[in-house]
């Protein structure tokens, strides 16, 4: 029993990671940017060709909607992750193919208190 109780609570930060990025594929794949907002720190940096803006979380979530909405259809899936030596930070790079267009997107968290926050979500076309 106590070594199914330290398993839980090790794995438990692993579980709110995935949570993060499971998310932002679904937000990404319905456009409902609003599945975000609990994810999303109070400022977020966004970059849309190689423009980087540091924005509210409001203006983010309008922001990326609007480009989205300006795409076409879209699918998103996951492709790479990573994550620092001190388990604070994490990233993942996922491959979000448009009617439009082909973009490598970089969405970067960190570990704030006990929450893991988005604190960069970045659009590069390939």
């Amino acid at each position: 029993m106590k070594y199914l109780s330290t398993v839980l609570v090790l794995l438990l930060p692993m579980l709110a990671t995935s949570q993060v990025f499971d998310k932002t594929v679904e937000a990404l794949n319905t456009i409902n940017l609003e599945v975000l907002e609990p994810y999303l720190d109070s400022s977020v940096e966004v970059t849309f060709s190689d423009d980087p803006k540091v924005l509210t979380k409001s203006k983010a979530i309008q922001e990326i909607k609007q480009f989205l909405l300006s795409q076409g259809s879209i699918s998103a899936k996951r492709r790479h992750k990573g994550n620092s030596k001190e388990n604070d930070s994490d990233y993942r790079v996922l491959n979000l193919n448009t009617a439009t267009a082909n973009y490598r997107v970089f969405v970067y968290t960190e570990l704030i208190g006990e929450t893991r926050l988005i604190k960069e979500l970045r659009f590069d076309k390939i």
